[in-house]
């Protein structure tokens, strides 16, 4: 597609492309849906001054170049939707100022990175529909501003971290289609604020907490199909109030739905 990016024009005129008032530097970069292809240049390192970096919905390959972590000013980083492989890159630790972190549907392999942790300002958290493995690293507690966590369509395993009871500004916790196990993590009782959990098709068992809809007084969204939990559906999900979807289908549950 044609980016009108001519060395005659501006860059400040040139699509996509948005520069500081005071400054003629490149603060935001949208090419969003624009059909490209090709790699990520490690030039884009340079863009000391870029708050926003928006390539998503294009055809990019190859891995993330390690010299985005020298984006110190970064604030909002979307890739999702496009053929991105290697792995998230621990580099983004520079990242210092990210606030929405968003790969989703890409083809990125290995492990969460711990570094992610070191992101305390992050707001959204979406690797979701990606090859990723390994654990969900304890250093994610650490991301205390964290509203949007969303790791769904990975081949992620063992347990959820005891870390997450720190994420005390959680909505959306989403960790469905994966190889996770344990009981059902307890620390999730004590977010207040949760809206839509999502563990379905993992290898999650015991007990749900009869008091969750009076703990959860907010939730929306409570997905656990394809598990292995037992014992009574919780009769106090009928006190949640704001409780628009449930699906608890093939699990070892006793009771109904009230």
């Amino acid at each position: 597609m044609e980016l009108s990016w001519n060395s005659s024009s501006h860059f400040c005129k040139w699509t996509g492309v948005i520069c500081g008032h005071k400054q003629e530097r490149v603060a935001s970069l949208n090419l969003k849906g624009r059909k490209l292809d090709g790699t990520i240049t490690p030039h884009i390192g340079n863009f000391s001054f870029l708050h926003s970096l928006d390539l998503s919905d294009n055809y990019f390959r190859g891995g993330f170049p390690p010299e985005l972590g020298n984006l110190g000013r970064l604030q909002i980083l979307n890739m999702s939707n496009n053929l991105l492989e290697g792995q998230v890159p621990a580099s983004l630790s520079g990242c210092s100022n990210l606030v929405s972190l968003a790969l989703r549907k890409n083809f990125l392999i290995g492990k969460i990175p711990p570094e992610i942790g070191s992101l305390q300002n992050l707001v959204e958290l979406d690797l979701r529909s990606n090859n990723l493995t390994g654990t969900i690293p304890a250093s994610i507690g650490n991301l205390t501003s964290l509203l949007d966590f969303d790791v769904s369509f990975n081949t992620l395993s063992g347990g959820i971290p005891n870390t997450i009871s720190q994420l005390v500004n959680l909505k959306y916790f989403l960790v469905s289609v994966n190889n996770l196990f344990g009981e059902f993590p307890p620390q999730l009782y004590n977010l207040t604020l949760l809206e839509q959990i999502s563990l379905s098709y993992n290898n999650f068992n015991g007990n749900i907490r009869n008091t969750i809809g009076l703990d959860l007084p907010k939730l929306k969204i409570f997905y656990l199909a394809f598990n292995f939990f037992t014992g009574q559906i919780p009769d106090s999900l009928s006190n949640a109030s704001a409780l628009e979807g449930i699906d608890v289908l093939q699990n070892n549950f006793t009771g109904k739905c009230q």
